[in-house]
């Protein structure tokens, strides 16, 4: 039912390439995906992805917004970004999977074993 599009999120070629004005408007947050929801639980999701299940809770990377600030200025590809970037680490998921026993779940999804990432303390965003 919706566009994907952030208010104030300068869209198109010019937003996602920082030449959306410089107005540090909002971005898809990187650790629900612009949801507003994350499944942090070992238990399984099971509805569609995108749709919230009795595990899911409020995203603690933007508040259950779905959206965090783009940062200010301009540059994008071209230039220095002032605003947030997805954890290297963790690949804005906000959870690593750490020790030797296999990974159960799919990929973005948090297993049992998986910890908080520790490079982003668990928001998915640097």
């Amino acid at each position: 039912s919706g566009t994907g599009a952030i208010p104030g999120g300068g869209g198109g070629f010019a937003g996602a390439y920082g030449g959306g004005g410089g107005g540090g408007g909002m971005q898809r947050c990187f650790k629900c995906d612009g949801n507003g929801f994350c499944h942090n639980s070992s238990m399984s999701h099971d509805k569609d992805p995108g749709e919230r299940c009795f595990f899911c809770k409020d995203c603690d990377g933007c508040g259950g917004s779905g959206a965090i600030s783009g940062g200010g200025g301009s540059g994008g590809a071209w230039g220095y970004n002032r605003g947030p970037q997805r954890c290297f680490k963790c690949d804005g998921n906000g959870f690593c999977h750490v020790g030797s026993i296999s990974h159960d779940k799919g990929p973005g999804e948090r297993c049992f074993f998986c910890k908080d990432c520790d490079s982003c303390g668990g928001s998915g965003a640097l």
